[in-house]
């Protein structure tokens, strides 16, 4: 810190909620909001998607069925449309096989209803933690390859 300047905050990680019980989705938005998040909430999987192309999202929590696609395809568009976007899925009806095939399908998380918002909260900040990591891994590849080319170009 610059003596004198104020630390910059740094921006809040955006989070997007998808399910169309009211209570659950309007209930998890307050509290990730209350924990510091950025958070937009909305009833099914094509409102999701429009917000989800005028905005970026660091995690998406969705509902494995809300009304007019499943989660699944949620899940595939929102990747498509979004690759940075981690998604934690949610349901309540689990079974080994519909995890499986959203991990195969990309999801980096899952969670069962009923919802403990401790749990989910500290599921969200792995996530921006795994996501982090992955960036700066990312930064760190890109800073070494640069260097490598650049001194192979000292004579």
């Amino acid at each position: 810190m610059v003596e004198g300047r104020p630390r910059r905050a740094s921006p809040a990680a955006s989070v997007l909620v998808v399910d169309d019980e009211p209570l659950i989705r309007d209930t998890l938005a307050e509290y990730l909001g209350q924990e510091g998040f950025s958070v937009a909430a909305r009833a099914s999987g094509e409102e999701a998607l429009a917000l989800a192309s005028r905005q970026r999202f660091d995690v998406a929590l969705c509902d494995v069925q809300p009304p007019g696609m499943d989660g699944l395809q949620l899940l595939e568009r929102l990747h498509r449309l979004s690759p940075e976007t981690f998604v934690l899925l949610i349901t309540a009806y689990a079974t080994v096989e519909n995890a499986v095939e959203a991990f195969q399908r990309g999801a980096h998380d899952y969670l069962m209803k009923p919802l403990l918002f401790d749990e989910v909260l500290g599921k969200v900040r792995r996530l921006l933690a795994h996501r982090a990591l992955h960036q700066e891994n990312q930064w760190l590849r890109r800073d070494r390859k640069s260097t490598r080319l650049n001194s192979s170009h000292i004579t």
